[in-house]
């Protein structure tokens, strides 16, 4: 978490996260006492998402499809480490609890 700008009433940070649940972000931030008024993702794994607006989309370069699958397989493996055949298999409860 790096603070970007700080306020008597707010402030405006920048988190990086690895995997994101649905609302982690707001739940994390909730734990501590501090309400997010507004999110805006920046990044999709390698992908920057500058300059592109709500419901907007744009073509993929080859060089970020190689980007993205170069880290799809990184990530898979990541999972299959240390893990068996009876893991969550990445099944979580709504309070992002393993299944």
């Amino acid at each position: 978490m790096k603070v970007l700008k700080s306020g008597h009433n707010e402030s405006l940070v920048e988190i990086t996260i690895k995997q994101g649940l649905n609302r982690q972000v707001r739940r994390m931030l909730a734990k501590v006492g501090l309400p997010v008024q507004s999110l805006k993702r920046t990044r999709i794994g390698p992908l920057k998402l500058e300059k592109l607006g709500v419901g907007k989309f744009r073509p993929v370069s080859k060089t970020e499809v190689a980007s993205l699958k170069r880290t799809a397989a990184g990530r898979s493996e990541e999972r299959s480490v240390g893990r068996g055949t009876s893991g969550p298999g990445g099944r979580f409860r709504r309070d992002g609890t393993a299944v």
